[in-house]
């Protein structure tokens, strides 16, 4: 993928992820939301950059993302 092309559509990703981190907390986590949480596990490792700061919802996502990548990945391939 062109670089220049993804960081086109990082901001609008980064305010997705956070609109869903948002709706989680509200409503709780549903098993209904795991292929969606697996997706946006999948579209922030793509963009995650270690000099960044990630604050409030996208830091608390991006806590997850490190924490529970691996298990949601398992998930997602049906172990």
């Amino acid at each position: 993928m062109n670089t220049y092309q993804h960081t086109l559509h990082e901001p609008k990703l980064l305010i997705e992820i956070e609109s869903f981190t948002k709706r989680i907390i509200n409503d709780g986590l549903k098993r209904e939301d795991l292929p969606e949480l697996v997706r946006w596990l999948d579209a922030f490792e793509l963009i995650y950059s270690c000099n960044h700061s990630y604050t409030d919802y996208l830091g608390l996502f991006e806590f997850l993302a490190n924490n529970s990548f691996y298990t949601f990945q398992q998930m997602r391939d049906g172990r």
